[in-house]
């Protein structure tokens, strides 16, 4: 599915999805998401690695989409909190 189905967004609406590339969102019986993102070169810091924003950004999305196919019902997050480790 696409986020624009699961939100029944009208064709042309913009959002932050479409700007960090997010193409499909999985849903399974366990009820757990996955989305897929596009990893560009405006997603990385300067490093080479993906930014944390965009990390984070890509947790919200998936949250309201959790809410939508599990309880079809729009969300807002109140708070959001990403840990980060170092790779290795």
């Amino acid at each position: 599915m696409t986020i624009d189905e699961i939100m029944e967004l009208e064709p042309g609406k913009g959002g932050l999805h479409q700007l960090l590339g997010v193409q499909e969102i999985f849903y399974d019986e366990q009820n757990r998401v996955c989305v897929k993102m596009e990893i560009t070169p405006q997603l990385l810091n300067p490093y080479g690695k993906v930014h944390g924003g965009s990390i984070a950004a890509l947790c919200d999305i998936a949250l309201g989409c959790h809410q939508r196919l599990k309880n079809n019902a729009s969300a807002v997050a109140l708070e959001c909190s990403v840990a980060y480790y170092r790779p290795g």
